[in-house]
């Protein structure tokens, strides 16, 4: 087969594996679904493509690039994609909380809005990966373990349970990257103005919470403000 025609065919399949990996998602969406909507048959796809991953690579390489650029350039040179080993300068006492909370805000707000103008630049390969948790598990992930150090660092050793800051990190790591997901959505149509103060407020929402959680255990010494603080 001529090359151009072997690169026309690749075209048409990638074109038509992205529409239906977008409409049903990648487990709704078939080989045989693929192959149909590209014009070729299943034999011809699969010497292609091996499989559904590949073809999944192949649509969303753009994606996964510009994710792991910006994780370069908001976490440093030296920490790719999937790479945890992030660690926030922190003084002691109760400075810290508040120190490590304008360093969350400074980091993660111009992480946030590079993540919003990759979503707009390859919006049907970036819903794609949602779909399929790539994103959860390569850029949220990080965030996720942003969210693990900064409990670790600023609550005090010892005052709580190791299996118990596990529950805490995970409950709030999920919540803030299922509300990114959302921020993606709900991003669309904004000016850069309005989309910043948009993250703004989600940081907020988030961030103090857990600096007021953290206040409360530098306080006390453990989790929460004991009862003669909540009557205070």
């Amino acid at each position: 087969m001529p090359q151009t025609l072997k690169q026309s065919v690749r075209a048409r399949i990638l074109q038509a594996a992205e529409a239906l990996l977008y409409e049903k998602g990648p487990a709704g969406a078939t080989m045989r679904d693929i192959a149909g909507a590209a014009g070729v048959t299943p034999g011809n796809l699969y010497r292609y493509y091996p499989g559904k991953e590949q073809l999944l690579a192949a649509i969303t390489r753009p994606v996964l690039e510009g994710l792991a650029e910006l994780v370069r350039r908001h976490a440093g040179q030296a920490l790719t994609l999937g790479d945890h080993s992030l660690r926030l300068p922190l003084p002691p006492g109760p400075a810290g909380a508040e120190r490590l909370r304008n360093e969350l805000y400074a980091r993660l707000a111009p992480a946030l809005e590079d993540l919003c103008r990759l979503e707009e630049a390859y919006p049907r390969p970036m819903w794609i990966l949602c779909r399929a948790d790539t994103v959860n598990g390569a850029l949220l992930s990080w965030f996720y373990a942003i969210i693990r150090q900064a409990l670790a660092l600023l609550l005090r050793p010892g005052a709580v349970d190791g299996a118990f800051l596990e529950r805490l990190a995970a409950m709030e790591g999920q919540s803030f990257c299922q509300g990114v997901v959302e921020l993606l959505r709900q991003h669309r149509g904004l000016d850069d103005e309005n989309r910043a103060l948009l993250i703004r407020c989600y940081l907020t929402v988030h961030l103090e919470g857990l600096a007021a959680l953290i206040r409360a255990g530098l306080a006390t010494g453990g989790i929460l403000p004991g009862e003669e603080h909540d009557h205070a």
